[in-house]
């Protein structure tokens, strides 16, 4: 499963676990997700294209993300580094290998 499923399951998930909410909880929950997935997006663009991190603070690249999205706060270097180590914890668990071995000790 991919990061933009496994958010988009989490959102729905959420959702149907909470009794009744209301459009403004209902939107504040998908633009919250919504900007998770953003954030991983532009974590994976950074570190697979070796973009470093400070360039997310740039003034140049946020009048970019500005001009893109008016309403996007982008995540500091920090935070796109823990992104990216959160990322690539899930994707080494996730590997056809590891599922290889889940599966293996299950018997």
């Amino acid at each position: 499963m991919n990061l933009h499923n496994q958010i988009h399951d989490q959102f729905h998930t959420q959702i149907r676990s909470q009794d009744s909410p209301t459009v403004n909880e209902i939107n504040v929950s998908q633009d919250r997700i919504e900007k998770e997935l953003v954030d991983a997006t532009i974590a994976r663009t950074f570190y697979t294209t070796g973009i470093p991190f400070s360039v997310i603070e740039n003034p140049a690249f946020m009048e970019l993300l500005h001009t893109l999205r008016p309403d996007y706060t982008p995540p500091s270097r920090k935070e796109l580094a823990a992104i990216f180590v959160e990322q690539d914890l899930w994707l080494c668990k996730e590997t056809p290998a590891n599922r290889l071995n889940s599966n293996m000790t299950r018997r």
